[in-house]
């Protein structure tokens, strides 16, 4: 419903800025649509990680794997740090985020270039925080100042992409409540 009404320019919050967002969305969907480039988890989250006794990270729940674009996984595993950011302010999840992308660029080094990628893994980061916060998955314990911080945070990462994980790690403008 947001991306419809936000696409017709008639949303709750309308704005310029909603309104590319929402072609945006329209137009990621059908770029992640098309055949990726290597396996992705397709559902990656904090749950979804386990550490071992050996401080090794397992990851489970791969009912949702299939040769994408790795910018999903990213993407969605930034945003519920992001998301569990808003739900319990603390150090803790920026650390993880910033942790994580770094890890990624220093493993996949040939992604680590890939502008392409970084917009879109910030693309796909907005489109899961509107999904969890006013679309299909609305998290219920969101309060309508929370809602309205991470609309702010999703449209921005949507429509200004360079802006998010290409430029640096990770925007400490998205942290600020």
């Amino acid at each position: 419903a947001w991306l419809d009404e936000h696409e017709r320019g008639d949303g709750r919050g309308a704005s310029p800025q909603r309104r590319d967002a929402a072609a945006r969305l329209r137009a990621l969907g059908q770029r992640l649509l098309k055949p990726g480039r290597c396996l992705i988890m397709g559902d990656l989250w904090p749950r979804s990680i386990l550490v071992s006794a050996r401080d090794t990270l397992v990851i489970i729940d791969w009912e949702f794997a299939h040769f994408g674009h790795p910018a999903q996984d990213v993407g969605h595993l930034c945003a519920h740090l992001w998301l569990a950011w808003c739900r319990e302010p603390s150090e803790r999840w920026p650390a993880q985020i910033e942790a994580f992308v770094t890890s990624y660029r220093e493993h996949a080094p040939e992604l680590a270039r890939d502008d392409a990628l970084w917009s879109t893994a910030s693309e796909h980061f907005g489109a899961e925080i509107l999904a969890r916060t006013v679309g299909a998955f609305a998290d219920p314990t969101f309060t309508d100042e929370m809602i309205a911080r991470a609309v702010e945070v999703a449209s921005s990462a949507i429509t200004e992409p360079d802006g998010g994980f290409s430029s640096s790690n990770f925007p400490d403008h998205f942290f600020v409540p």
